[in-house]
C-alpha cells in the first residue's frame, strides 16, 4: 500500500467529466443501492470529492500492476467508499458504495 494517491484527483475528475469514463458493474450497482443516479455520481466524484477524502491506495485485484485509490466521503447524507483508477487514459470508477465501516 502507498501512503499517497497513485492518481492525480483533478486529472481523474477532468477525464470523468469529459465522458472518457467507465463505471464497473459493481460501481453501477453500488450507486443504485444507495439511490444515486448518474448525475449524483458525477456530482459526488467531480464536485465533492477532494484530496482530504483520500483513504488508501491498493493494488488492483483483477488487473495486476494497476493501483486503485480509495476515497471516503459523505454525500447526500450517505458515507461512501469510492475507488478510482486511470487506465488507458480513461477514468474508471471501480467502486461506489456505502462505506460500511462508517459510524
Amino acid at each position: 500500500m502507498h501512503p499517497n494517491p497513485s492518481y492525480d484527483l483533478a486529472l481523474f475528475q477532468k477525464l470523468f467529466r469529459e465522458d472518457s469514463r467507465y463505471m464497473t458493474g459493481s460501481a453501477k450497482r453500488g450507486s443504485w443501492d444507495v439511490g444515486h443516479c448518474s448525475t449524483d455520481v458525477e456530482e459526488c466524484v467531480c464536485d465533492v470529492l477532494r484530496e482530504q477524502h483520500f483513504y488508501k491506495t491498493m493494488p488492483s485485484q483483477k488487473m495486476p500492476g494497476l493501483w486503485q485509490d480509495v476515497y471516503k466521503v459523505v454525500f447526500k447524507d450517505t458515507a461512501l467508499y469510492v475507488k478510482i483508477q486511470i487506465s488507458r487514459g480513461r477514468a474508471v470508477l471501480v467502486s461506489y458504495k456505502m462505506d460500511e465501516s462508517a459510524p
